[in-house]
């Protein structure tokens, strides 16, 4: 009833999509999600480390920015689609808007 309360909502407010992340070893919410009419998409991997500056001996110059322009929003994309096979511009796109997308070139 909650995930239905969610959804009307967001259609009333007149959101064209919900996305739900979910851990990947619950199946019993994605059994869950799957009835209320969301559809597996992709996996999502949250990892941790400390950025590249506050390393000790660390000898790799990376130069880390935050993604400012189209430039970095298309070099990131080719990036995904050579490794994963898809497109993630729009997830990009909205991490740039909100000002925490982080791109680190090495």
């Amino acid at each position: 009833m909650l995930m239905d309360a969610a959804i009307a909502w967001a259609h009333k407010e007149n959101y064209d999509q919900v996305r739900l992340v979910q851990s990947p070893s619950h199946i019993r919410s994605l059994v869950l999600y799957t009835k209320s009419g969301f559809t597996l998409r992709e996996p999502l991997f949250l990892m941790e480390d400390q950025p590249l500056k506050k390393r000790g001996n660390n000898t790799c110059s990376a130069n880390v920015h935050l993604v400012s322009d189209d430039n970095d929003i298309s070099a990131c994309n080719e990036l995904c689609k050579s490794v994963y096979g898809f497109s993630r511009e729009m997830e990009l796109r909205q991490v740039k808007d909100q000002g925490v997308a982080t791109m680190i070139e090495r």
